[in-house]
């Protein structure tokens, strides 16, 4: 790519207010003459019809120089466009903003068990959390059909529950939504997007909370690896196997009348760690190539694999009798 958009900053203008103590006092006309006044209108140079000297010619011409000065500024200020009227910095939502005013494009990202994005029923889920459930906590867990995962994850998080990955025999996986939106009045399209900023650390969890079905999850649109960066972002096929570079034959086209662009990314991490990272996105408008680095709402993208070796291990399946139950994996041989 050819450089970073440049984004315009504003200058901000220091508000000031003066502050008049509850002492001070206000010269006006017509008040009474204090003694200190009386004593200084009888000394040298004062009085009626007192001359100015050169100290006083100095002064004189130094406040001058000083209003001059902070009367310029306040016009160009003014004429900057930073005056009361100024149109500056209209907020996302107004009109659309004109090229090279404020970010290309943002971003809106979704994981599962979201709002908008609630787990599919009977769709594979994973819950962790830093500390063991007690037992009234796995009581109430197993009142709750594991089929439904939405529902397991709103009993679960408000106990410190993370949605996380189970370690398949590929590595711990996770697909999310990725939504691009942009309020330029030209078009701006995206032709590539790598992950970069990649750091990966130990998990904290103890607990695992699972489900496992048969079924496969849905496919996502591109998928790639923490573990190998520097590969492209590939596309899928209908099984959900990646085939080729997806911005090699795809680019995204952002701007007026064009629909929002989403991708559904698979992200593979590494067993027993919780990776982040952010993504380098190039995209092009009328003036150029550039690349913009975007992550979740400021803050990185992130996935958790589950603890290799949990202290507690729930998970709901079928008993050997084809029979849906929570089983206690510490207990239960057929668990896991």
């Amino acid at each position: 790519m050819s450089g970073t958009e440049p984004s315009p900053r504003r200058r901000e203008r220091p508000f000031q207010r003066a502050k008049v103590g509850p002492n001070a006092t206000n010269i006006m006309a017509g008040r009474d003459v204090q003694a200190t006044e009386i004593n200084n209108y009888h000394g040298p140079n004062s009085g009626p019809r007192r001359a100015i000297g050169w100290k006083g010619l100095v002064l004189v011409f130094v406040g001058v120089f000083v209003v001059s000065t902070v009367s310029l500024q306040v016009v160009l200020w003014g004429s900057n466009g930073h005056g009361a009227g100024s149109s500056v910095g209209a907020g996302r939502g107004g009109t659309a903003s004109a090229d090279g005013a404020g970010p290309p494009f943002a971003t809106q990202v979704s994981y599962p068990g979201d709002p908008v994005d609630p787990i599919p029923s009977y769709m594979n889920w994973a819950v962790v959390l830093d500390r063991v459930l007690t037992p009234s906590e796995v009581a109430g867990l197993e009142r709750i059909n594991g089929g439904d995962g939405q529902a397991v994850w709103e009993y679960l998080r408000p106990l410190g529950g993370r949605f996380a990955s189970v370690n398949w025999q590929t590595g711990p996986r996770v697909t999310f939504r990725m939504v691009f939106l942009s309020d330029r009045s030209s078009p701006v399209s995206i032709q590539s997007m790598r992950p970069v900023q990649i750091g990966c650390h130990d998990t904290t969890a103890k607990t695992l909370i699972n489900f496992v079905n048969e079924g496969d999850d849905a496919v996502p649109t591109v998928a790639f690896s923490v573990l190998t960066p520097d590969d492209p972002v590939d596309a899928v096929d209908d099984q959900g196997n990646s085939t080729v570079p997806y911005f090699r034959d795809h680019q995204i086209d952002l701007g007026p009348g064009m629909t929002p662009g989403a991708l559904d990314v698979k992200v593979t991490g590494e067993a027993g760690k919780v990776c982040a990272w952010r993504f380098a996105v190039g995209y092009a408008t009328a003036k150029g190539q550039y690349t913009e680095t975007i992550g979740d709402g400021g803050r990185p993208l992130t996935m958790e694999a589950a603890p290799l070796q949990p202290v507690q291990h729930i998970e709901y399946g079928l008993d050997p009798a084809g029979h849906p139950r929570w089983a206690d994996c510490a207990t239960d041989s057929n668990c896991g």
